[in-house]
């Protein structure tokens, strides 16, 4: 009895190992003498697993594609094809609308094969992606932005992921990662952290003020300084700052494409600081302080002609002889 109950354990083994299970996925191989699951095993060359990764994609079965990108990362480990793998997974991700994971899988090319002749081609795909968040923040956000990202955020994060990577980017400059410093400043801006975007325009106009990059990030300093200027405040020293960096700006930059928009940032900064000044005049002659009022509007005229507050300054202090 027992060697009857042995025979028909060892018929189920066999017949467990023999019989695929329900997935028509499975099928016999004569070599093994068994069942196997293709999509579970390497083809039998790199190329033709790449190859058939590589159809997958064209063919839009992107989920599938990075399945064999994977398996042959696993079963051809060694290949020096393993960098056009990854490269394939990224690209997948990010046929798939899924650009952040993308980003993150393209630097993996570089991380895991420095060697690899894929980097610009990996920099130029980052370089598409960051400037395509840029442009959704520019358009307003998007769907990210109830995650507390609006565009900017993740346009900054992948510019600073090709910096790190890439001292000088594959771009035209002669100090090709300038660009991409220069739009983590503007990132920065557009996200209103002044603080930030400040240090990094100081940054790009120190290390690349030779460069298209450099002459912007110098405006870019004037337009922090200027959003830090307070019409309200009594001290008009931050106002002051400002005025100064946009002067010096013109004074480099006499033929800059955006020098009409700096001399509208120094009228308008100029009157600025004219108005507190008047405003000093005009608490000295509600106290009856009449010589400092008078005093302080001749610094209005003196200090600030050319400001709608000097007429009005004139005009006080005729008032008050």
């Amino acid at each position: 009895m027992r060697k009857m109950a042995k025979k028909v354990s060892f018929c189920l083994a066999i017949a467990a190992f023999a019989i695929p299970p329900a997935s028509g996925e499975w099928v016999w191989t004569p070599e093994l003498k068994g069942f196997i699951n293709p999509r579970k095993v390497v083809m039998e060359t790199p190329e033709l697993q790449l190859g058939y990764a590589r159809q997958l994609s064209q063919d839009g079965s992107h989920d599938r594609s990075i399945q064999e990108y994977q398996r042959f990362l696993q079963g051809y480990h060694d290949s020096e094809l393993c960098d056009r793998a990854q490269f394939g997974i990224a690209e997948s991700f990010e046929n798939m609308g899924k650009k952040t994971k993308a980003s993150q899988e393209y630097f993996k090319v570089i991380a895991n094969y420095p060697e690899t002749s894929l980097f610009n081609d990996v920099m130029r795909k980052e370089y598409e992606i960051a400037d395509e968040f840029y442009q959704m923040g520019m358009r307003g956000g998007s769907r990210w932005k109830i995650f507390g990202d609006n565009g900017y955020q993740s346009a900054r994060q992948v510019y600073e992921q090709i910096v790190k990577n890439q001292p000088y980017s594959l771009r035209s400059s002669p100090y090709q990662a300038a660009e991409a410093e220069y739009r983590i400043a503007l990132c920065h801006y557009e996200l209103k952290e002044y603080l930030e975007a400040e240090l990094q325009f100081q940054r790009v106009w120190e290390q690349y003020r030779d460069t298209q990059w450099g002459q912007e990030a110098f405006l870019g300093l004037a337009d922090c300084f200027y959003r830090s200027a307070s019409p309200s405040a009594y001290s008009q020293a931050h106002t002051q700052r400002a005025e100064r960096a946009y002067q010096d700006f013109l004074a480099y930059f006499p033929t800059h494409e955006r020098r009409n928009e700096a001399q509208e940032r120094v009228a308008k900064l100029r009157e600025q600081q004219a108005r507190s000044e008047y405003e000093v005049g005009q608490f000295y002659g509600k106290r009856l302080q009449f010589q400092a009022a008078v005093l302080t509007y001749k610094n209005v005229i003196q200090k600030f002609p050319d400001t709608t507050w000097a007429v009005q300054a004139g005009e006080r202090i005729r008032d008050l002889k």
